[in-house]
């Protein structure tokens, strides 16, 4: 038979103390014929106020975030914002936020188990779509848009189904989305565009007690459509934050992207990005 175990944490002094006072009280207790356990109801108590709590602290957050965005959004810079607004999702995930959908009408649900599906909204989403080939990964090329909720209404996070010109395309994970954030979604594998990479020359050298390793890669790219597209290519090189090994990238054929977000940012991490307008 398992007995109900407790641990306490603390210096050995202290645990000991306290172990030893509180067996004597409930030596006492038992001698009257009770146990108190008051003070466990106590902290049961106080762990469902702090619980109950979360959610209001939750609001309270979010909107000082957003009043603190307000007074400082001519004085920062976009990069800090950016990182004010993440936070204010993260803070979304984890506590949760209070979203109230209005039907337009009544509802009548049928009596049974399974899930059913119904439309709380309709909304029109401005839509960037681009290609992206990420050959080092597979050789499919998928369509991806980048969206605007310029709507009233919240989208929460979780599973949605991807439709293009009216064909189920797949699944994807989306995220809690607020009004006027963007957000990028995939829908699906667009065949008529290839992508394949391959290693064409691996030379190896040492130079002043160094080895030097050279690869020399070939990616190719093939648009069947008659119209030319919009193609975003990511490749990457090895990454280390060590100093005993020195990656650097040779020619590449034709600039990787001047784009400054990613200048800052993944490209310092290795990454490799083209974007190309890819002829017929």
């Amino acid at each position: 038979v398992l007995e109900p175990m407790s641990v306490r944490l603390g210096r050995a002094r202290q645990v000991a103390k306290g172990v030893a006072g509180a067996a004597v009280q409930e030596a006492d207790q038992a001698r009257l014929g009770f146990i108190d356990r008051s003070q466990e109801f106590e902290r049961l108590l106080r762990s469902r106020r702090q619980q109950a709590r979360k959610g209001k602290a939750a609001q309270v957050e979010l909107g000082e975030i957003a009043s603190s965005e307000q007074i400082l959004v001519l004085n920062i810079p976009v990069r800090e914002l950016a990182d004010m607004k993440q936070r204010v999702i993260e803070i979304a995930r984890t506590e949760g936020v209070s979203v109230t959908y209005e039907l337009p009408g009544k509802l009548t649900l049928p009596s049974r188990t399974d899930q059913q599906l119904v439309t709380i909204a309709t909304i029109t989403a401005g839509a960037d779509f681009t290609l992206l080939a990420t050959p080092l990964l597979t050789d499919y090329v998928y369509l991806q848009a980048e969206l605007l909720n310029d709507s009233d209404t919240i989208l929460l996070a979780g599973q949605s189904s991807m439709f293009r010109n009216g064909e189920f395309v797949g699944k994807s994970q989306l995220p809690i989305v607020t009004i006027g954030e963007k957000f990028t979604s995939g829908f699906g594998i667009d065949s008529q565009v290839q992508v394949a990479r391959e290693l064409e020359e691996k030379k190896t050298r040492i130079q002043g007690g160094n080895r030097i390793d050279t690869y020399h890669y070939r990616i190719a790219l093939s648009n069947y459509k008659n119209t030319e597209v919009e193609l975003r290519l990511l490749d990457r090189l090895p990454y280390t934050d060590g100093d005993s090994i020195k990656i650097e990238l040779g020619e590449a054929e034709p600039e990787l992207s001047k784009d400054g977000e990613y200048l800052r940012t993944a490209r310092k991490k290795g990454i490799l990005r083209w974007d190309l307008n890819l002829a017929p």
